[in-house]
């Protein structure tokens, strides 16, 4: 999608209808026809192979309803070190309680986060960590690079005064933070070279851009769904959703790329066209139970690449009560009026 609206001159649904069929349909028929190669793991990816290694790992961790602190305790017997007690006392000892916002680990003569990953993934709603003044290996920088990539709510990292880390690992900073759009602090102070700052500093100064623009459309956008909610229930049936359709128009959005930008225009799509995409946008969405669509799932319509928009609609250090937002929806496909 990020594709299509980069390269497509009619930003309108019909017309990236047109241009998937047009353009990215064929192509995807000619890449299938491509031979497939297998790559071989490299010694970066080792941290990625692991992923699928926690997974199995993580689920027995919930099925046994096991506190933070006993999750620590068992993968360092498994892996064989002596667990760190400080950090072993600043864990929570709640049995199936993965609720964690920070994680304060400064100065703990920290050589390897291995024992204390499955902590990082089993609890997503993360938002601060702090490791600075330890004595962290490259590996275990690159695997907590790897970890963070999949908290969407992680904003504030702090690696600062560690030994100095393999260039494989400064890389793999760089990556995180540019895949991980939600970081707008990440302290790194000593990891690197003058230049490699640099680089850092600009890319959370995008972050930081980024996400100041997607705090102003998700307001725009907020105004716009509590206006369509007449009967206050936050969530849009598909009469109300009719009534969006018939009133708003859309195009690329400039500030945010990857994004639509809501216009209000009259009589933007027939009385027809607005019923049937109004349909097919409640088609689209998984309701769970629900009669109609909550303000994620709409607001998943205009950012279908939004990492960014829904950590601030989920982080706890967002205007959340002014959200009011529901829990989680899946994404849905954009209704298209063709």
């Amino acid at each position: 999608l990020s594709f299509v609206r980069s390269w497509c001159t009619d930003p309108t649904e019909a017309g990236y209808v047109e241009y998937i069929e047009r353009v990215c349909m064929p192509l995807t028929k000619l890449a299938n026809k491509l031979p497939k190669t297998k790559s071989k793991l490299s010694e970066t990816d080792t941290n990625t192979h692991y992923l699928g290694e926690y997974t199995k790992r993580v689920a027995v961790h919930q099925q046994r309803q096991l506190s933070n602190r006993n999750v620590y305790l068992t993968e360092c017997e498994r892996i064989g070190v002596k667990p760190n007690t400080e950090l072993t006392a600043s864990l929570s000892v709640v049995d199936g309680v993965y609720d964690m916002k920070e994680l304060r680990a400064a100065g703990l003569n920290l050589d390897q986060l291995t024992p204390l990953a499955d902590v990082i993934v089993l609890n997503q709603g993360l938002n601060q960590i702090y490791l600075q003044n330890n004595c962290l290996t490259s590996g275990s920088i690159t695997l907590l690079c790897t970890l963070l990539r999949a908290h969407e709510g992680i904003e504030h990292v702090n690696l600062s005064k560690n030994p100095q880390p393999s260039a494989a690992a400064r890389v793999a900073i760089q990556k995180l933070i540019s895949y991980n759009q939600n970081i707008v602090t990440c302290n790194v102070q000593g990891l690197g070279p003058e230049q490699w700052h640099v680089q850092i500093k600009e890319q959370l100064h995008s972050n930081t851009q980024k996400r100041m623009a997607i705090t102003k459309k998700l307001k725009e956008a907020k105004k716009i769904f509590d206006q369509l909610d007449k009967s206050g229930t936050g969530e849009l049936d598909k009469d109300e959703l009719q009534d969006f359709f018939l009133s708003y128009s859309f195009k690329a959005n400039s500030s945010v790329r990857g994004a639509l930008e809501i216009i209000k225009s009259p009589k933007a799509n027939s009385a027809a066209q607005a019923q049937k995409m109004a349909q097919a946008f409640i088609n689209g969405n998984d309701c769970k139970g629900r009669q109609g669509v909550t303000f994620e799932a709409f607001l998943s319509y205009f950012y279908p690449d939004w990492t960014v928009a829904r950590a601030l609609v989920c982080s706890p250090t967002s205007p959340r009560n002014s959200l009011q937002t529901s829990p989680r929806n899946s994404l849905q496909q954009r209704p298209s009026a063709a």
